[in-house]
């Protein structure tokens, strides 16, 4: 949750640099910008273990675009544990 809330202050610090607000009024659409930017970037960012976004994961399509998910969770949890059974035997040995 901390991440989640850092890269939200990054994207509103950026959003501020490129036009600071002189009114509440700016500083109120300067967030309204913000929030859509950050959920935009939490649904397209990749997951490092499982290497697909969130959205795919939910809803088998891509979030952007009308692509299927090719693999199911079966086959996403069987290559896990394939890869963590080789990274064992290599330091097992």
């Amino acid at each position: 949750m901390e991440h989640i809330h850092q890269n939200m202050a990054t994207v509103l610090k950026t959003l501020h640099l490129a036009s600071p607000p002189q009114m509440e009024q700016d500083v109120l659409h300067l967030v309204d910008n913000g929030l859509p930017t950050k959920i935009c970037s939490m649904r397209s960012t990749i997951l490092k273990v499982l290497n697909v976004n969130p959205g795919t994961l939910s809803f088998s399509c891509d979030m952007f675009l009308s692509i299927p998910m090719k693999e199911g969770w079966q086959t996403i949890t069987f290559n896990q544990e394939a890869l963590i059974k080789v990274a064992l035997l290599k330091a097992n040995q």
